[in-house]
């Protein structure tokens, strides 16, 4: 299966500097790959748009003319969410402000050869992460299978769990508790009796609160305070790239 690889950077040299130290790799380790370059996050957007590139990964320089690196991943974010993001910059300032985006690695440009082996092992990683189902028995009856990176959160109200997607409210006659024995806890994790949140929807973690990717906020119930923070930190430290 040929690979989809867009690079995207304003600098001319760098960017087929990046395109050469892409394509050796992937010769080295004999997997097929498709290369298109962008000099701009705008016509990148575009042509995402347009349906005319559907990338797998993109290498992205943060620092650009009109939209600026992070800018465009938070477009690529929504509209191609399965994409994985590599961060390319000669500065280290911006390593906190590309955590408000969706990205597997954060790299410096000198170190892009050496560091393309771990890069891909990640990428290979969250891949088979990002495509891993559950079977929900529905409401009514059958089954709905849900891709666990979808699940924003859980909420058991009224006898009935709401799981919540980006894009549809899936509602199911199971209990919290077993729908916790279910899903995987690194994963989703149980804040409250009535709650359950997806670790990598999590915007903001306080002690009594969780903020969503949505707006929603989640109450974490003291019970389980310690332990969402350790899920939380645990899962954190293995995505921080």
């Amino acid at each position: 299966m040929v690979q989809r690889i867009v690079i995207c950077d304003d600098n001319k040299k760098e960017l087929e500097d990046a395109a050469r130290l892409i394509r050796e790799f992937f010769d080295e380790i004999k997997k097929d790959i498709e290369i298109t370059q962008y000099r701009s996050g705008q016509s990148l957007v575009e042509d995402c748009q347009n349906g005319k590139i559907y990338p797998d990964i993109l290498f992205i320089d943060i620092e650009m003319n009109g939209l600026t690196g992070i800018e465009t991943v938070k477009y690529i974010n929504q509209s191609i969410p399965q994409c994985s993001v590599v961060y390319m910059t000669n500065y280290l300032e911006y390593a906190t402000e590309v955590y408000t985006t969706d990205h597997i690695y954060y790299v410096m440009k000198y170190e892009l050869k050496q560091r393309l082996p771990e890069i891909y092992q990640k990428w290979l990683h969250l891949n088979q992460e990002y495509n891993e189902k559950v079977q929900i028995p529905i409401k009514n009856s059958g089954f709905e299978i849900v891709r666990l990176k979808d699940i924003l959160y859980a909420e058991r109200k009224n006898r009935i769990t709401y799981i919540f997607t980006e894009k549809k409210v899936i509602q199911t006659k199971m209990k919290i508790v077993e729908l916790e024995e279910i899903l995987d806890e690194s994963k989703i994790v149980r804040c409250h009796a009535s709650f359950m949140v997806g670790m990598c929807h999590i915007i903001r973690f306080q002690r009594e609160e969780i903020l969503v990717k949505d707006g929603t906020k989640i109450p974490v119930s003291r019970r389980y305070q310690k332990e969402v923070r350790e899920k939380y930190l645990q899962w954190f430290e293995s995505h921080l790239f």
